[in-house]
């Protein structure tokens, strides 16, 4: 019995990885209703390239650029051909970003998940790279991802992003215990008991602007939250140093990071 169900987890398994491998395909291979199909063309080494309205082109073109050893009006061209493939892919309602992995880690990760940010539903395709080509996608990447970004009115991620994503951020003492989580979502809740007593409790979204994380309130629907414990944050700043935050708005309020995914230096995920 055990060895028919392990089969069947392993077709299972086949089956959903080629179903991705299919639907990543046909979204790089994409060519969006309103793109403009021009007479664009690069050229590369003998060879005229046409067609730059599909994401797989650009995305081998730009990986490859300085092989080829384009003409700089040529990767001009390329990276205005990028930015419009993102408005033009929002325009139809297919919200995109892309997602580096690969290296040591290898390619294990799925290609395709759905994610939420600021309650927005998004698509993140993952590009696999080995170990000395990380750098390869990061231009395509970050044209890519800062338009639909700007469109998405979402802030892009950075290296501190990741190091905020699904914290969890406490302060213990004899006085008050502190806790604030933030989620990949971007939203946020903090709590401060006093004596076992919440005495600040607030909940909303969250950005970060380089090493400064900005908190703004907003209650959830129908939850009620008394005046004596609901705390407003409009803008509100900390700062992050190594694995603490620190507010600028209360210098007593000093939290450190015991939970989340490692900290990462990379600035070429999502």
């Amino acid at each position: 019995m055990k060895k028919y169900y392990l089969i069947f987890c392993l077709l299972f398994l086949n089956k959903f990885v080629f179903s991705q491998k299919n639907i990543f395909t046909e979204l790089m291979n994409y060519i969006p209703k309103n793109i403009k199909l021009d007479s664009t063309y690069i050229t590369v080494g003998k060879e005229r390239i046409k067609n730059l309205n599909y994401l797989y082109k650009l995305y081998i073109l730009k990986r490859f650029e300085s092989g080829y050893q384009l003409d700089p009006k040529d990767k001009k061209k390329i990276n205005q051909q990028i930015d419009q493939m993102a408005v033009s892919l929002f325009s139809e309602g297919k919200n995109i970003l892309f997602t580096q992995v690969g290296g040591y880690g290898s390619c294990t990760d799925k290609l395709i998940d759905s994610i939420k940010i600021n309650n927005i539903k998004i698509l993140n395709l993952k590009l696999c790279h080995t170990c000395t080509g990380s750098h390869r996608d990061d231009e395509f990447v970050t044209i890519f991802n800062n338009r639909m970004c700007s469109l998405l009115k979402i802030h892009p991620s950075d290296r501190f992003t990741y190091f905020l994503n699904d914290g969890t951020f406490q302060k213990t003492s004899t006085i008050s215990n502190i806790k604030m989580t933030l989620n990949k979502d971007r939203s946020f809740k903090f709590w401060e008991y006093k004596k076992d007593v919440l005495s600040n409790y607030s909940e909303g979204i969250w950005k970060n602007s380089g090493n400064i994380l900005i908190l703004n309130s907003q209650k959830a629907l129908g939850k009620k939250r008394t005046s004596n414990n609901w705390i407003h944050f409009n803008n509100t700043k900390w700062q992050i140093k190594k694995n603490q935050l620190f507010s600028k708005k209360n210098k007593y309020w000093k939290l450190k990071k015991t939970t989340n995914s490692s900290f990462t230096f990379s600035s070429k995920n999502l």
